[in-house]
This record gives C-alpha cells, structure tokens and sequence, in this order.
C-alpha cells in the first residue's frame, strides 16, 4: 500500500521550514585546530603503517623495471661505469665468494672463514691473512 506523500500543509513540515538554517561556516579558529588534529592524526598513521611507492609485482611497471635490470645486469659495465659485486658464494656459506665485474673483465675474491683463522699467528706465505681476500679466476657454477 503506497505511503501517502506528506503535504506542506502538514504541522511537520510546517515545523521543518520554520527552524533556522544551520550555520553555514565555524569559527576559524575551531576549523585551524580541527585541520591540525587531523594533520597529528594522518602523521602517526603514516609513521606506524609505511607504505612503499612502488608497483605491484605484477604490474607493468614492475615488468618492465624488471626487464630493464635483467638487461642491465647482462651487459658488462662501460669503461667509465663503476665495477659490479655480487655474491657468488651460497648466502650461508661461512667463505664468502664475491664476484667483481668490470669493463675489462671479472674476477673473485676469496675470503676465508672467519671462524678458522687463528688471529695470533703469522699466515702462511701465500696465504690470505687474517680477512684478506685471494684473488683468482671464478669457479664454474653447478
């Protein structure tokens, strides 16, 4: 059954109309201290929940990104760019293995563990000493 639509004869509506209208702007300085608590506000949420500006993984951005580095990183460095280390060596393995490439060429660098040096004696002739790297050609990778 369909409501009967009200009239503007009805007290009701008549109650409506005869109020006055809400004020149309606040104080300035109630609108200055509002605009500073929701400043405080977005600061601490931004500072507990960081946000990186960067692209989904599998977006075409990151695609592309990706793409751009992997060609980068296939290219040896020009004679005026600065040489590439990386990691050679397994992440837990305690000899560390660092492949360095350049524009003339690559090479690693040996270290030794750490833990078997003995620091309070003389390394051997030849040998790498207490953290000193060997250099020589790169292993072949399994």
């Amino acid at each position: 059954m369909p409501v009967p639509a009200a009239s503007a004869d009805t007290p009701e509506v008549q109650a409506l109309l005869a109020e006055p209208a809400p004020a149309k702007s606040l104080p300035p300085d109630l609108v200055r201290q509002a605009l500073k608590d929701v400043a405080a506000i977005d600061r601490q949420l931004r500072a507990e929940h960081p946000q990186a500006l960067t692209p989904p993984p599998g977006s075409p951005n990151a695609r592309l990104a990706r793409g751009i580095a992997a060609a980068g990183a296939a290219v040896k460095p020009k004679w005026f760019e600065q040489a590439r280390i990386e990691l050679f060596s397994a992440p837990n393995d305690p000899k560390r293995i660092y492949r360095v490439i350049t524009a003339t060429g690559e090479y690693c660098l040996f270290y030794p563990d750490t833990g078997s040096i003995a620091f309070n004696s003389a390394p051997k002739s030849g040998w790498a000493g207490s953290g000193q790297p060997t250099v020589s050609d790169c292993p072949t990778r399994f």
